[in-house]
Formats: C-alpha cells, sequence, structure tokens
C-alpha cells in the first residue's frame, strides 16, 4: 500500500488502463509481495542489502529500459507499457514459490562487517 498514492496518479501504470486506479493498486500490491519474497531471499542468504538493493533498482528500470526497444506508433507513457506485461507477475509468483520450497536448503552467508 505505500505505492499507492503514486499509483492512483498513474506513476506505476497510467492511468489508461481498465479498472484504474483499483486494479493497478491491487496489481502493485501482488507485486511487491512477491518481490519482498525475493529481496528478503537475497538478504537473508547473502547477509547484505546490495543484492537486494540493486535487483530493487533494476526492477524500478525496467519498463522504461524497455520503453527505450519499443517504438510505438503514438506517444505512450513508459511505465504504461509495465501495465501490459502480465508475465512478470507470474513469474515473480514462480520464484517467490521456489525459493520458499528451498529456503532452507540455502545456506546463509555471515554478514559483510
Amino acid at each position: 500500500l505505500w505505492h499507492a498514492p503514486l499509483t492512483a496518479i498513474g506513476h506505476n501504470y497510467g492511468t489508461d488502463y481498465p479498472g484504474f486506479p483499483w486494479l493497478g493498486i491491487l496489481r502493485m500490491c501482488i507485486m511487491c509481495t512477491l518481490m519482498g519474497v525475493l529481496l528478503t531471499f537475497l538478504v537473508a542468504k547473502s547477509g547484505s542489502v546490495w543484492p537486494a538493493a540493486i535487483l530493487h533498482a533494476v526492477s524500478n528500470a525496467g519498463p522504461t529500459i524497455l520503453a527505450g526497444f519499443v517504438r510505438p506508433a503514438k506517444s505512450v507513457n513508459p511505465n504504461a507499457l509495465s501495465f501490459l506485461i502480465d508475465g512478470w507477475e507470474i513469474a515473480l509468483l514462480l520464484i517467490a514459490a521456489v525459493l520458499l520450497l528451498v529456503w532452507d536448503k540455502v545456506p546463509e552467508t555471515e554478514a559483510l562487517t
């Protein structure tokens, strides 16, 4: 819900999609929960926040980078393109499920001091 105000003004998915803004807020909650499993796994198993921070930055930049490779016929908000990528939630769900299954099998490292 931390991202809800920005999603409601169109930052994450734009404003031109069915169910605006409630569907966007719901999808953002799902995305953040699934991403939270992955980021927590990275921190817990690496002993450092840096792998999670880097992944978070890459995931934030993803829609903008994708928009650089797509040449739409008309001007499109690059963040709106991410709303069309349904596979990302499915991929995160699968990754989160696998991580939860193998959580105890992956050894933790000592925190870097």
